[in-house]
């Protein structure tokens, strides 16, 4: 993974942002485009829209012709009267768009979410491909909490943040070879053992980009992550692994009055980490016993890669909804705004 993200904050108090801007290149004037973008990210956040799903697509297509090498460069948009600004990082793969109503300071509310637009798993061609269009559900449904928390004033005085990590997992010239070793943003290396555990790598570099840049006292992840979610609650019912009984309780009483549900899994890293064990780098990418709780393991890969954070005072949750994402016909549930908007509204009532 390369270390694509700058410091937003330093680049917002730098400039009022009068047009788009391209952080690394030339600056190219494309407000008319920032406005179509914003107009259509405000509009269609379901998770399984095809407009939505093309959107983010589409955007990166159009905004790369600009950019004077095939690097990373960084798009900002005003957010009009919102005090605040929308970047979109644009690179080969992976890209992440990232939302912010303020600025990094004391106790912000990071989320965190992965959004494969494809996802072909491996290069063994299976019949699982099929359906994995609801892989950007739990980027659909941040993204879509995030805008409702923004438009219904649920925000208040603590900072609210949406890093939305968006990438495809694809057979191609650039695609990761299984076995390869590669550099995380947190400076953790990865040995690469299943490629269809593509999500998590994704996932990582957010988390880390979140802990050092956002200032969170409390960070939140939501993913169709595992397969194992599914077994270990159910297809109604998200699996959280968090670090503190607190989040739990909060999370599981957001669950119920949202009627999104969330059930704990085990939270004992010291059983999980084991579990990444690499002869070649820091850690695997995948579990070597794939019996061994699989959605705590999951959430224990993103750990890794924020040690300091979940091991210290920050506080953390990881969603897994690969099942609730969806109906039992395929159509999307929009599982997770009527979470986060609940778990907010007890974050607020609550001193962190």
């Amino acid at each position: 993974m390369v270390r694509y993200l700058a410091n937003v904050g330093r680049v917002a108090r730098a400039t009022a942002l009068p047009k788009v801007v391209l952080i690394g290149t030339k600056e190219t004037n494309g407000l008319d485009l920032g406005s179509k973008i914003l107009a259509q990210l405000k509009r269609e956040h379901r998770p399984l829209d095809p407009l939505a799903r093309r959107l983010l697509a589409h955007t990166i297509d159009e905004l790369r012709p600009t950019a004077d090498a095939p690097v990373s460069a960084h798009v900002y948009l005003p957010l009009g009267d919102d005090d605040g600004i929308v970047s979109c990082t644009v690179a080969t793969l992976p890209t992440a768009i990232s939302r912010h109503n303020a600025f990094a300071r004391p106790h912000a509310i990071a989320s965190v979410v992965k959004a494969h637009l494809a996802d072909a798993g491996r290069t063994l061609v299976g019949g699982h491909m099929a359906g994995m269009k609801a892989d950007m559900g739990g980027a659909a449904g941040l993204l879509g909490a995030f805008d409702a928390a923004v438009r219904s004033g649920n925000v208040r005085a603590r900072p609210l943040h949406c890093v939305l990590c968006i990438a495809e997992n694809a057979i191609g010239p650039n695609a990761t070879r299984p076995d390869e070793v590669h550099t995380f943003y947190s400076g953790k290396t990865v040995e690469v053992n299943d490629t269809d555990a593509e999500g998590r790598l994704v996932l990582a570099d957010g988390v880390a980009y979140a802990v050092q840049h956002l200032n969170p006292a409390l960070l939140l992840d939501m993913a169709t992550l595992t397969g194992a979610q599914g077994v270990a609650t159910g297809s109604h019912m998200g699996a959280l692994y968090t670090n503190t009984d607190d989040l739990e309780a909060m999370a599981v009483a957001a669950g119920k009055a949202s009627g999104d549900l969330v059930h704990p899994v085990p939270y004992v890293p010291e059983f999980y980490r084991p579990e990444y064990k690499s002869h070649v780098a820091d850690m695997k990418n995948y579990m070597s016993n794939p019996r061994n709780a699989g959605v705590s393991c999951g959430g224990q890969f993103l750990a890794n890669h924020m040690a300091d954070f979940v091991d210290g005072d920050g506080q953390w949750m990881h969603i897994d909804m690969a099942s609730p994402v969806e109906h039992s016909d395929k159509r999307a549930t929009g599982y997770g705004v009527g979470f986060v908007q609940s778990l907010l509204e007890q974050l607020h009532r609550k001193t962190l």
